[in-house]
């Protein structure tokens, strides 16, 4: 047996608890109609569970930025980070500069794009716009020739898609 809810939503403790209570059901000999009164126990249970998460996530992403060497500038200038860079898993990724940040977008879904604002060194600090994901830290280095030639990601928390395993190359 098994069971599929799609959605367009992100609300993951309504999903997990919906997914749940169906479950119960289909254990059950009770008519669906009759089990709805508990279906919100779940979605309880799994919200809790999500609050708990995020105040955990926003304590390793604060001991994470706590390690920003401040008064840093990056070596090159934004528009030298600019350009496409392909890993050979995860597909492409575009940098463009928009202001005093790169704008960063994944090729492997439309949900994967955000700003960039400067945080030390060679490293950005990238907020996803959809908050879907946890933030990151971009580390850029440079080739022998003194060009920039790749990127790296940190996760500033747990995340359920493993940034760290990316290794973005420069076209």
């Amino acid at each position: 047996m098994g069971l599929i809810i799609f959605s367009n939503q992100d609300a993951f403790a309504m999903l997990d608890g919906l997914g749940y209570h169906l479950l119960d059901h289909l254990r059950s000999d009770k008519p669906l109609k009759d089990t709805f009164s508990y279906c919100s126990e779940w979605v309880n249970i799994f919200h809790d569970i999500s609050i708990k998460l995020t105040d955990d996530q926003q304590k390793e992403t604060d001991s994470n930025l706590a390690t920003r060497i401040v008064n840093t500038k990056p070596h090159f200038s934004l528009e030298e980070y600019a350009g496409t860079y392909r890993d050979i898993i995860n597909g492409d990724l575009f940098v463009k500069v928009e202001g005093d940040s790169l704008r960063i977008n994944f090729d492997i879904t439309p949900r994967l794009y955000g700003l960039a604002t400067h945080f030390h060194h060679e490293t950005f600090h990238l907020k996803l716009d959809k908050r879907l994901f946890v933030d990151c830290l971009v580390t850029f280095n440079s080739s022998a020739n003194a060009k920039v030639s790749s990127c790296k990601f940190k996760c500033l928390g747990e995340d359920w898609l493993n940034f760290s395993t990316f290794d973005f190359k420069k076209l």
